[in-house]
């Protein structure tokens, strides 16, 4: 009886750490998604503050070259 009582604890043991190693590789996997999606963001953010302050027509709506660039930076 203590033999199948060692094979379930080992069972779960097996279960257990294949649980914390998957854990672990999908916060590194989101956490590294993260950075890199917050790099990107600034880094666009920087492209269009490079363009200069907005560019709008007399109806208030931005012109189309400077929309065109600001959407071909996104």
């Amino acid at each position: 009886m203590s033999q199948q009582g060692s094979n379930k604890s080992g069972i779960y043991l097996a279960i257990g750490g294949a649980i914390l190693v998957g854990g672990a590789l999908l916060y590194h996997v989101l956490s590294s998604k993260s950075e890199e999606a917050s790099q990107q963001a600034s880094k666009v953010i920087e492209d269009i503050d490079a363009l200069g302050p907005p560019k709008k027509e007399m109806n208030g709506f931005l012109s189309f070259p400077y929309y065109k660039d600001v959407f071909t930076i996104i």
